[in-house]
């Protein structure tokens, strides 16, 4: 290191520069105070050996001097003196001195001061680099706790008294921060309730909670909360960080609805599966049973028991009805964008809600001529239901007559297809309107809204690269306008059959009808034994063994879904063995809600029929069938 060494004596100045070189030190030697001034200016010396008695300034009169400068407090001053009297060392000392050689000397004494200087001088830049680095961490910390996103607060435990605050937290609760330290966090209050406090301060150590807070405007936001304990000056305190996880919170509950949707979706395909079979045979009987009363003397009884026949049909045609609504708002086949006939998701949805609306109000539909639309029928479906449910909802029950749910359709100038669902109920106040569509945004009782029906519903219609927006007045009720654009001249996938009667007279033919359900093989064979000759089995096994034992069949009804072997496999085993039967199958199926027979059903060229079967329609199949055959054995 640099040593500055001012003695006026020049042969002592020179013992003590070599004195202090041999210990590998460079040094600086000057014969006065005001040398010794500019060479410490200029050289910064971390240790200074200077004579007291020198002509001119003295080496006290230096040390005054050296500690007055900006950085003087540094060096380490050991002052050569032939004074030995306690008041002179205490005048050197006070003056700044960190020590001092008394003279005479001898080398060996001189190199001991230095050594302790030496030891002296390496603690202090130790302690300075600690302190440095201790700064330094501490503007960092400030700057990270100051700056940081997320609010943070430091909260003394045993009275609730805020210790510190960053820009996050005084943001977040609009606050000054010198309305904030210093002052019983309780008082926040109504920005933090009682109670909240007294949750944070009996949560675990390193414990962790979402809580919905509310910012000065009274909006809620939902905060994630995290406390740790830390000691300062002795005592406990709390560190709070909070952070605002609102989107998240709102992203993790439209995950949770879209997985209790599609949940729904998969119930609704298996429970569809599971009513259309029996419900199958109980329509298919039905209408065999009024057939064959109708073939039957006319009398009162008789008469009486088609009426009763005819409104147990119209029941089962109710329930066919709620399944395939059911369905159609929930399904899961497929996200696949395609052309969608409106009126009919419209009139699903109304059919799902009409209970909710025959107590409130009176519901008129004008529908206009208008095209498919691009979208999704179930996702559709839901926004509809949706808005119908809400319009519903604004309207108090029990007085029905007087209030009007209305549902328009139309195409605007701009070729959109539009949608509009206007209700006679309460209104939404005007400084509400604007936050309709805003997640977990709700005006209903706690437990009763989530706030996410009309924000899901605007996502989807934004989704499909259409519009949703509201027009209410308080006391006069509230019109939705969706748009939507047209399809284009694609029309949608057709699915299953819709066949159209033969221009030729009834033929009869051999069918064979493969169910494992018995009583849709019995029904079956009650309907069609008049008019064709059918042959029942209630396995794909047993099917495939009797066509491969050489009876024909101009028709084969096989069930889709089948335990063992299913319809599908039995295509397969065709496929690959006799190819000439393919064309002959049409399928029956109470709900394809399996990922295979989805997609079988989505490829296949095979028609299929939904179960419970419209017997007319099955007829007119048939009847199609056997005449185009017929024509292909004469041509």
């Amino acid at each position: 290191m640099r040593v500055l060494i001012v003695e006026d004596e020049a042969s002592l100045r020179m013992l003590f520069s070599e004195l202090v070189a041999e210990r590998g030190h460079e040094v600086i030697a000057v014969p006065d105070a005001e040398s010794a001034l500019i060479a410490f200016e200029r050289d910064d010396p971390p240790l200074i050996i200077s004579d007291w008695q020198m002509s001119g300034m003295t080496g006290v009169d230096l040390c005054r001097l050296i500690r007055a400068r900006p950085h003087g407090g540094e060096p380490f001053i050991l002052l050569v003196t032939g004074r030995d009297k306690m008041s002179d060392l205490e005048a050197a000392l006070n003056a700044g001195a960190d020590d001092f050689v008394v003279k005479p000397t001898t080398p060996n004494a001189f190199r001991m001061r230095v050594a302790i200087a030496e030891r002296s001088i390496t603690q202090r830049q130790s302690k300075r680099r600690a302190d440095t680095a201790l700064i330094a961490s501490e503007q960092r910390f400030a700057a990270v706790f100051r700056k940081s996103p997320a609010a943070i607060s430091l909260i003394r435990a045993e009275d609730f008294v805020f210790l510190d605050v960053n820009d996050a937290f005084c943001k977040f609760f609009g606050a000054a921060r010198e309305n904030v330290v210093g002052y019983d966090a309780r008082s926040l209050t109504p920005m933090l309730d009682p109670d909240f406090i007294g949750t944070v301060g009996a949560m675990p150590v390193g414990g962790a909670l979402v809580a919905t807070l509310r910012r000065p405007d009274d909006s809620p936001v939902e905060m994630l909360l995290a406390v740790e304990v830390v000691e300062l000056s002795g005592r406990l305190c709390w560190l709070a960080t909070m952070i605002d996880v609102t989107e998240r919170e709102r992203l993790r509950s439209q995950l949770l609805l879209a997985d209790r949707m599609a949940s729904v979706g998969t119930l609704a395909a298996g429970v569809a599966h599971e009513i259309n079979n029996p419900l199958a045979y109980v329509i298919a009987n039905l209408e065999f049973v009024a057939s064959e009363l109708a073939r039957t003397p006319k009398n009162a009884a008789r008469d009486t028991m088609i009426e009763a026949l005819e409104e147990a049909q119209q029941g089962g045609e109710r329930v066919k009805a709620i399944v395939r609504d059911l369905k159609t708002f929930s399904r899961t086949d497929s996200d696949e964008i395609a052309a969608v006939d409106l009126q009919a998701v419209i009139e699903s949805a109304i059919n799902l809600v009409k209970n909710e609306i025959r107590h409130r109000a009176r519901l008129e539909r004008d529908y206009a001529e208008i095209p498919k639309v691009r979208g999704h029928a179930g996702r559709l479906g839901q926004v509809f239901v949706n808005l119908l449910a809400n319009a519903a909802q604004a309207i108090t029950e029990g007085d029905a007559g007087k209030n009007l749910i209305s549902v328009r359709t139309g195409v605007d100038q701009d070729g959109m297809v539009f949608v509009t669902i206007a209700d006679t109920g309460c209104g939404i106040p005007p400084e509400n309107v604007a936050r309709v569509f805003d997640p977990f945004f709700t005006t209903k009782p706690v437990g009763e809204g989530t706030g996410l029906g009309l924000s899901i519903c605007h996502a989807l219609v934004m989704s499909f690269g259409g519009h949703i927006v509201v027009d209410s007045e308080v006391g006069l009720g509230s019109i939705f306008l969706v748009t939507l654009p047209a399809a284009g001249v694609e029309a949608a996938r057709v699915k299953g059959v819709a066949p159209t009667k033969s221009a030729s007279g009834a033929r009869r033919g051999r069918i064979l009808v493969i169910d494992d359900e018995v009583m849709i093989v019995r029904s079956l064979l009650r309907v069609l034994h008049h008019d064709h000759d059918v042959d029942t089995v209630t396995s794909a096994r047993e099917g495939l063994e009797r066509l491969e034992s050489g009876q024909s069949y101009d028709l084969i009804l096989c069930d889709l879904m089948m335990p063992d072997m299913t319809g599908m496999d039995l295509h397969a085993e065709l496929r690959a063995r006799h190819r000439a039967l393919l064309d002959r199958i049409v399928f029956l199926t109470g709900g394809a809600f399996t990922q295979r027979a989805k997609q079988f059903l989505e490829t296949a060229e095979t028609p299929w029929i939904e179960k419970p079967v419209d017997m007319r329609a099955l007829r007119e199949l048939i009847q199609k069938r056997l005449d185009a055959k017929n024509l292909a054995s004469t041509s």
